[in-house]
């Protein structure tokens, strides 16, 4: 058996039978797709959720709500839509579970699925049913709580007693109905994307108001850094690197394909062509945490080093005028795109020397990992998951795989900056070896699956 978690934002238009989610079953050989029926005239209305599944090729059904689809089903105004269905075994009929089986494990990689883990023991583990499931929270993001008013709980249909863990008081947000509070009270374990987060997520400044309560079960946390798909962002195979100048290269034909690429990504942008200029690279959301603003404060700076910007992303308006201000005002030395190319990102990746990634905070961070598997240099803020995968380069013993700053402000990024500049353009040896180093990382996912296998044995022996 199978547990399928699936999701679907609220929306106030008809739509009806859309797929949102494909996926194999790992235990059996069906195929199951996740599909949403709604018509929602006001926002406050609710939809219809059904799930559908192809048992075998050929042969279609509609899973009849169980009782677990049916106390799993809470929603509002203000949350998302969200549900949990079983995926049966391949089978030709059209029969569907009246009743879960005991032992099951749920993975909430989602806040609002925080919810459904503190139903399991309200609404089954309480009646000694699913007697042995148990649930696991992994933390991507503090700031993101699933907030709403308290009176939302109702909809829950739980006792009062574990209404209030979904309580909490802050000095900001007030009373209010915390989902993630819940989902750290309830798991039986929590996972934190990287073993720096797992620590600022203890402090004040980065639990956003639960750091409390993420202290008072430490016990059960654990920080595993995210791993990469190799098979989507490795300079050897990269389908985007297959055209316009561009070339796929590997650890052998590193200084020869990033030099070319680099001179692809200048020409498609229609910077000035020349492979000697120290070119820095941004790819991300324009928000607060990314530290865009410090770029932007360096900016001037940056370019009176006679280096070359690339910039990629969107998200608050004022950033992304401030990205069209920037190049507007070194128009030879600055691309600023305003949105998102995947395409465009991967060739960002491989043609720049090097990326900035000046996060206020940061979970873990995927860019910088992909930046090394592409031989390209990160410049980050040392916290969370960066500090945990970013080495600080050390120049006497020749170690490392980046630079870091300590504190998020404009001058300590320019002082790293700086370092990165000096490197490049003075010690080019030293900055190949860099670019080894990162490269011939295992930044796979073999070893955090390994760290999570170890997770879910010890969340399946605890009682």
């Amino acid at each position: 058996m199978c547990l399928v978690v699936a999701s679907h934002m609220a929306t106030t238009t008809q739509y009806s039978l859309q797929t949102i989610g494909t996926q194999h079953c790992c235990q059996c050989t069906c195929r199951w797709a996740t599909t949403v029926s709604a018509a929602c005239r006001t926002s406050g209305e609710m939809g219809t959720l059904l799930a559908a599944a192809t048992v075998l090729p050929g042969q279609h059904m509609i899973l009849k709500a169980c009782r677990l689809c049916m106390v799993l089903l809470p929603y509002s105004s203000v949350q998302q839509h969200y549900a949990m269905y079983w995926c049966p075994v391949a089978s030709s009929t059209t029969e569907y579970i009246p009743t879960p089986p005991q032992e099951q494990l749920f993975t909430a990689h989602f806040v609002l699925l925080c919810t459904p883990v503190a139903l399991l023991q309200a609404h089954y583990r309480d009646y000694d049913q699913m007697t042995f499931s148990r649930a696991v929270f992994v933390i991507h993001n503090m700031a993101h709580q699933g907030r709403g008013p308290f009176v939302e709980t109702n909809v829950l249909e739980l006792p009062d007693h574990y209404r209030e863990i979904f309580r909490l008081y802050d000095p900001i947000g007030g009373e209010h109905m915390n989902i993630m509070k819940a989902g750290l009270q309830f798991s039986h374990r929590i996972v934190a994307v990287s073993d720096g987060y797992a620590w600022e997520c203890q402090t004040q400044e980065g639990g956003w108001g639960l750091d409390a309560v993420v202290r008072e079960n430490n016990w059960k946390l654990r920080g595993i850094v995210n791993g990469i798909d190799y098979k989507e962002w490795s300079p050897v195979n990269d389908p985007h690197l297959t055209s316009d100048g561009y070339t796929q290269y590997d650890l052998e034909t590193l200084e020869k394909g990033k030099r070319q690429c680099k001179m692809a990504l200048q020409k498609e942008l229609g910077l000035p062509v020349n492979p000697d200029i120290p070119m820095f690279g941004f790819i991300g959301r324009l928000d607060y945490q990314k530290g865009v603003d410090l770029i932007r404060d360096s900016h001037g700076w940056l370019m009176s080093q006679g280096c070359q910007l690339v910039m990629l992303g969107s998200g608050r308006e004022d950033l992304e005028n401030e990205l069209r201000s920037m190049e507007a005002s070194h128009k030879d030395q600055t691309r600023s795109w305003v949105g998102f190319s995947v395409k465009m990102a991967h060739r960002i990746t491989a043609g720049v020397d090097m990326l900035l990634m000046p996060s206020r905070f940061e979970p873990c961070g995927l860019n910088q990992l992909y930046a090394m598997a592409y031989g390209t240099i990160p410049i980050v803020h040392a916290v969370g998951g960066l500090r945990d995968t970013v080495t600080p380069y050390n120049p006497f013993e020749n170690t490392g795989t980046g630079w870091t700053f300590e504190r998020a402000d404009g001058e300590q990024l320019r002082g790293a900056v700086w370092n990165a500049v000096d490197t490049y353009r003075n010690y080019k040896d030293s900055f190949r070896k860099l670019q080894m180093r990162a490269m011939s990382q295992d930044l796979s996912w073999d070893h955090a699956a390994q760290l999570y296998e170890e997770v879910l044995v010890a969340a399946k022996y605890q009682w």
